[in-house]
Formats: structure tokens, sequence, C-alpha cells
């Protein structure tokens, strides 16, 4: 982590300011909510990602049971990209469609 003289985190910190870790804790609740609506009307489709050269399968501790399977139609991975942090958080906030200030807070 750096910082400037005055406190401040620098632009090449890697860690996120106040503001920004607002926002990643409300677009974190959101998808929680998000997930737990589409459990309770049944939805449990395997989604897997691909990032760079990992995927989920390989953290998954249900691998061998899921179905998820490369060979069948229909199974594919999500290609994830990296972002920068602003275009990341921007996305965020288009996703809680309210400019990030969900539950009127």
């Amino acid at each position: 982590m750096s910082l400037k003289k005055d406190g401040s985190l620098a632009a090449s910190s890697k860690a996120a300011g106040e503001e920004a870790f607002a926002a990643i804790g409300r677009y974190a609740s959101h998808m929680v909510r998000e997930a737990a609506a589409g459990i309770l009307t049944g939805e449990a489709k395997a989604d897997p990602y691909e990032y760079r050269d990992r995927t989920a399968c390989t953290f998954c501790g249900f691998r061998g049971i899921c179905g998820f399977d490369l060979r069948l139609p229909g199974c594919s991975y999500r290609e994830l990209r990296p972002l920068k942090t602003e275009d990341a958080l921007e996305k965020m906030e288009e996703a809680l469609g309210d400019g990030g200030k969900e539950d009127g807070r």
C-alpha cells in the first residue's frame, strides 16, 4: 500500500479508498441478494468462469457432482477479462442501476 504525504492513498496503491471500498461492499451485497433470489426460485445452473489460465472449477469442491462438462452441449466457461480498477467500479455502479447508491444510501 502506497500513501501520499497527507496520508491518502497514492494512485499506484493496490488498496481501495474509502469510497471505492463502500461501492465494492454495496455491489457484493447486491450480488449475494441476487444469488439468494435465484436459489429460492430454483436456479442452480453451473456457470463457471475462465480467467487467464484458471477456471472456477479449479477451486470447486463440487466438481464431481455438478454436471458441468465441456463435452456436453451448452456447457462453456464465461470468459472474464482483466479490468482497470476504475472500469470495474463503473461496471459495479451500472449493475446497481442507481449510481451506486443502493437502498437509498
